[in-house]
């Protein structure tokens, strides 16, 4: 059988069942591979393992063409913003399980395209489990269970890996515990003092968590034999910046900047055994702390905000105007996969360090944390993916001639548009001329 007579009919089928064909030109296939790098001491080069395949994605332009186009497009946006996983019959590639991602860009021109729509989509290749959370409180109880065992897992590990023994193991475990500290309470403060009033009362819990640390670590002995305490307030305080009533993009940068300080300090190489085993129990409860508070912060708070998870009308003092996302709601499925992107960077990130440790042949690690890590870091994007597909979509449309700013929000919102104003500027980060008057040909994108 020659090669074009396997190309079959490109088609996508929406989790209602709706099928729905379009006309594409060239194709193609995103994979990625996982994998680990390691450098040893005394050893030129890194060996690389494999440790499988990730995510395929297929990058889609879809054409619609004949005097039914416009509606036909109409029909295809309507199928991919349906919620739940579709199937994608791939001229090439065959059937697979997946979910449209990103963005939604239309493009109609009619001028030197006439009688053609098109819309560019990607179906990222999703995985079904039969065993997916059907309740989403379900799925919240499950992240609260997990933290929990993660709290213990953690606290007992840098109970059981610290070296106390002289006086030398005591002063550089305060030193380390120290530096670490001090880093997390000024991104921290930086952070919640940049929201405003919105953070007053984590503001006050933040204050009296960073005094009993400070406690805890005001002599050579007291860290030692308050090891467990330490751990699980050092726990306590990376989860407060979650709970403040801002967006979650806001919070990924917060605790991403909070987690590169703290990879920092660790890039100091310790001297010794003892020293080693310090430098890692303190930067590993203080790295898998932040890992586990920024994914279940975030999902927990899309999670209790979903019913306000599309843009909202009033300002942050209920007024009409504003288009502000109420306490940390998220705005749409490419703001929700980004958030999983960030946390899954902030994980590997951290697996690939105690990887590097447990290269060294220094100590032996027998814990439970990253496990419990894993296991709250699934179930948080798990349940953020869920509550994705209620969420709009980004569409991106070209204007085929210049446009009002107000004339088209109506059309693209009805009666909704003038409150979506200041929404609409941000985002497309209009300039002075724009506002007055969006020229033909200028690409804005809004919520569908």
């Amino acid at each position: 059988m020659a090669w074009n007579e396997e190309i079959t009919e490109a088609a996508y089928n929406s989790p209602s069942g709706k099928r729905q064909t379009f006309i594409f030109e060239s194709v193609s296939r995103e994979t990625d591979l996982k994998t680990a790098a390691y450098t040893f001491p005394e050893m030129d080069g890194q060996e690389i393992q494999s440790l499988g395949v990730g995510g395929r994605r297929f990058p889609c332009v879809c054409i619609f063409t004949g005097e039914d186009c416009l509606k036909e497009a109409d029909a295809f946006e309507e199928l991919l913003k349906e919620r739940g996983n579709g199937i994608l019959e791939h001229p090439i590639y065959g059937r697979v399980d997946v979910v449209p991602t990103g963005t939604i860009k239309r493009s109609d021109d009619l001028v030197s395209k006439l009688n053609e729509s098109t819309i560019e989509i990607t179906f990222a290749e999703t995985i079904v489990l039969k065993n997916f959370p059907d309740s989403s409180i379900l799925g919240a109880d499950q992240i609260n269970a997990a933290l929990g065992s993660f709290d213990d897992a953690a606290a007992d590990e840098f109970s059981g890996l610290i070296e106390g023994k002289s006086i030398t193991d005591k002063l550089q475990l305060n030193s380390i515990a120290d530096t670490q500290k001090k880093s997390i309470f000024k991104d921290f403060s930086s952070f919640v003092d940049s929201i405003g009033d919105a953070a007053d009362g984590i503001r006050q819990k933040m204050n009296d968590t960073k005094a009993a640390i400070n406690q805890l670590t005001k002599g050579a002995d007291t860290l030692v034999n308050n090891s467990a305490s330490f751990a699980r307030a050092i726990l306590q305080l990376a989860r407060f910046p979650s709970k403040v009533a801002v967006s979650a993009m806001q919070k990924v940068t917060g605790y991403m900047t909070t987690i590169t300080s703290i990879v920092n300090n660790a890039k100091k190489d310790p001297v010794g055994i003892n020293a080693i085993k310090n430098q890692f129990a303190v930067t590993n409860v203080a790295w898998a702390g932040m890992v586990a508070a920024l994914s279940s912060g975030v999902s927990l708070t899309a999670e209790e905000q979903k019913g306000a998870s599309v843009p909202t009308v009033g300002g942050n003092d209920g007024s009409s105007g504003g288009g502000q996302v109420a306490n940390g709601a998220m705005k749409s499925r490419a703001e929700v996969m980004e958030a999983v992107a960030q946390i899954e960077s902030a994980f590997v990130a951290y697996k690939q360090y105690c990887d590097k440790i447990v290269a060294t042949d220094s100590f032996v690690d027998c814990s439970d944390t990253y496990e419990n890590l894993l296991n709250v870091v699934v179930l948080s994007e798990k349940l953020l993916i869920e509550n994705s597909f209620s969420l709009p979509s980004v569409k991106i449309i070209k204007l085929d001639r210049d446009r009002q700013v107000v004339e088209l929000l109506c059309q693209l919102y009805g009666e909704d548009g003038f409150n979506r104003m200041d929404e609409f500027i941000n985002d497309n980060t209009l300039t002075a001329d724009e506002i007055v008057c969006l020229p033909m040909g200028r690409e804005v994108k809004y919520y569908v």
